[in-house]
């Protein structure tokens, strides 16, 4: 059984804190909690720093460079996902103003799930489910 870190209670305007939980959701789809964690000092450095402007900015070079740094866990797909979640990241933020304002906008978790995954590649029911719980949003029970 998968291992719930305990939330991580975000400041309104911490817009790199959220996106700095939405790529550890990503990358932890479908890995142990162990690995992603071994791993994790080394994200944000590769990641500048979890500013989503940066990261959606990445080059062709930069991901290459990604996909061969033994400090991180190197998957193409959510590399790539993790580029195209900072573009969608951005996108949400020009439209409500921040993460923190997006992610309050729902009227039920479950819809907010399904808002997630559509949005953001890489996203699937539980990693939406953790990424919620681990900023402290309302989550609905798992099964």
């Amino acid at each position: 059984m998968t291992q719930h870190r305990p939330a991580l209670h975000h400041r309104p305007g911490d817009d790199r804190g959220y996106f700095e939980q939405l790529t550890k959701a990503i990358f932890q789809a479908g890995l142990s909690w162990p690995t992603v964690e071994s791993h994790w000092p080394a994200f944000g450095e590769v990641f500048h720093g979890f500013d989503p402007q940066r990261v959606a900015a990445m080059t062709d070079q930069e991901i290459g460079e990604a996909e061969q740094n033994p400090r991180i866990i190197r998957n193409h797909r959510k590399i790539e996902d993790t580029v195209a979640a900072a573009a969608a990241a951005n996108e949400v933020i020009a439209q409500y103003g921040s993460f923190d304002a997006y992610v309050r906008s729902f009227d039920s978790p479950d819809k907010e799930i399904a808002d997630l995954k559509h949005r953001f590649p890489g996203l699937g029911d539980f990693s939406a489910w953790w990424f919620m719980h681990s900023v402290g949003l309302p989550v609905p029970p798992t099964h």
